[in-house]
């Protein structure tokens, strides 16, 4: 009877035990989930481009093809951004410029991108009104179709400089995107579909406001000299007020190859980051481009990876051996 009782405590002490194991582990695994989860991870990548070259091979190998040997590289961003070169339209009224430069994707093309993890697009640029206001409108109906945020454009004028705000597990990260090229062979109001243009006049009170609202603010630029590898004096002085006025830090596209990286009050500037998915041009290093991987913690860089990026045939795979790294977590 004695032995039968003394069995039946160490039972209930081996239950209590593993009980309190598994109590444990439990807490020891929502502990590393929550302190995961403090990281927010942003990826930012250079132009992409779906048509002209990179077209000829998606119609012989399908939407995809771009992005096959990029399909994993993302899949711990919790926001991935890029600068998407042209409008997601069947079609509205070219804009009057060299045929050459009127771009237009396929709209279904939008899947492709959501696979690939692209969850923003930065829509601020010369290209996006290459076929006027519908195509502008029908590229904003198309991402939010398939569920990708956008900035950097708008219904009206207003709308287009307005910030966008993101809010990633309680940290809240605001993006604006600014171009410094109008659009080309397109008139337009302030009252019709439009992008944001750089005005140094308003751009401070801008970042200004947008900083109040947010843990972490992105300030995207669309400008440069094409193919020139190092930013100019504009692109210097722009990047400074964004700073000075509360960006945490600056995104550039648009010269289609990689410039320079500027620290400048404690704060990162990335001049130009050259292309993503593009198709060959003649001149060099527009094969080449790189991905910027920003680790945010209570709503501060921590670190910063630059992965390099090489296209060839119109498909953008990273250089492994070339990753640099800044800062630790």
């Amino acid at each position: 009877m004695n032995r039968n009782a003394d069995y039946e405590k160490l039972s209930k002490k081996r239950l209590f035990t593993i009980i309190a194991c598994v109590i444990v582990l439990i807490s020891g695994a929502l502990f590393l989930h929550v302190r995961k989860r403090q990281t927010v991870i942003l990826y930012f990548t250079g132009d992409i481009l779906l048509d002209r070259g990179v077209m000829t091979y998606m119609k012989q190998y399908g939407y995809d093809y771009p992005f096959i040997k990029v399909k994993d590289l993302f899949k711990d961003g919790d926001i991935v951004c890029g600068n998407l070169e042209g409008p997601l339209t069947e079609g509205g009224i070219p804009s009057q410029k060299d045929p050459r430069y009127i771009f237009r994707f396929p709209p279904p093309v939008a899947q492709n991108l959501k696979d690939a993890r692209f969850n923003l697009m930065n829509l601020a640029n010369n290209h996006t009104t290459d076929h006027g206001a519908k195509g502008l409108t029908d590229t904003m109906n198309t991402l939010n179709e398939y569920g990708i945020a956008w900035f950097g454009a708008g219904k009206t004028a207003k709308e287009a400089a307005s910030p966008v705000f993101v809010n990633i597990s309680g940290t809240v990260i605001g993006f604006l995107g600014y171009s410094a090229f109008p659009p080309e062979g397109y008139f337009h109001t302030q009252e019709k579909p439009n992008i944001s243009m750089i005005d140094e006049s308003s751009l401070r009170e801008s970042v200004i406001n947008a900083r109040e609202k947010r843990d972490f603010l992105v300030v995207s630029f669309h400008w440069g000299r094409e193919y020139e590898p190092y930013p100019d004096d504009s692109q210097k002085k722009t990047a400074r007020i964004a700073i000075d006025s509360g960006a945490d830090i600056v995104i550039g596209h648009h010269p289609h190859v990689y410039q320079g990286i500027e620290e400048y009050n404690g704060k990162f500037i990335f001049y130009s980051l050259g292309n993503f998915i593009f198709d060959r041009q003649i001149p060099p290093d527009t094969d080449k481009g790189a991905v910027i991987k920003l680790y945010i913690q209570k709503g501060r860089l921590k670190k910063w990876d630059m992965l390099p990026v090489k296209i060839k045939e119109c498909q953008p795979e990273i250089l492994e051996e070339g990753v640099e790294t800044y800062g630790n977590i």
